[in-house]
């Protein structure tokens, strides 16, 4: 029966139909549909409702998944490539357990991927270093062995660890701006997506 509330919902669009709720109902506007759609609507309306709600429902979770990569502190925008490719990893992975939310809470904190003589470390940041210490013994420490893996692997995908890292760690260390050229070879997560 849903393929049939479906069609219905489809046909009421495709006629011109602006489909909405007002939480308790949907409410019909726009454009007038013909008597004999009006008539199936009428006989499906459970059936249209359902189609409506699971339709709606699909387009809000691909919405929050898009969300689950982006980094949740863009105004960070020194490393915010490394973190959407992290978070994207450890959601692919992981879904969205505990540590997907440990390190996004971090991220939220300001906690910063740098890399540190040649690789690539989660350290503080606008944290506190004592608020730091704190997360990472409660959250990261446990699963150590994922957090180094991941960042390897971030490592890895975007190309970190060129020629020119003792560079780009003092900058980084220091909190200043990376010099574009030292992170050309830097693939952005757009084209990450793309093909992950």
């Amino acid at each position: 029966m849903m393929t049939i509330g479906l069609d219905i919902l489809i046909a009421l669009e495709a006629a011109g139909c602006i489909i909405e709720s007002d939480g308790r109902a949907l409410r019909l506007s726009g454009a007038r549909p013909g008597q004999e759609l009006l008539s199936r609507l009428g006989q499906y309306k459970s059936d249209v409702r359902a189609a409506w709600c699971q339709r709606e429902w699909q387009k809000w979770v691909l919405d929050q998944n898009r969300d689950w990569m982006r980094d949740p502190r863009p105004d960070l925008t020194q490393d915010s490539n490394r973190w959407e490719a992290l978070l994207a990893l450890v959601h692919a992975d992981y879904d969205c357990d505990e540590f997907w939310w440990a390190l996004q809470g971090m991220r939220c904190l300001g906690a910063r991927l740098a890399l540190v003589k040649g690789r690539l470390a989660l350290v503080h940041g606008e944290m506190s270093a004592e608020e730091y210490a704190v997360d990472k013994a409660t959250y990261l420490l446990p699963r150590a062995g994922e957090v180094v893996a991941l960042l390897d692997r971030i490592g890895r995908l975007l190309n970190l660890g060129g020629g020119n890292d003792d560079a780009v760690c003092r900058q980084e260390v220091a909190g200043a701006p990376v010099d574009g050229q030292a992170q050309q070879g830097a693939l952005s997560i757009r084209s990450y997506r793309t093909t992950w």
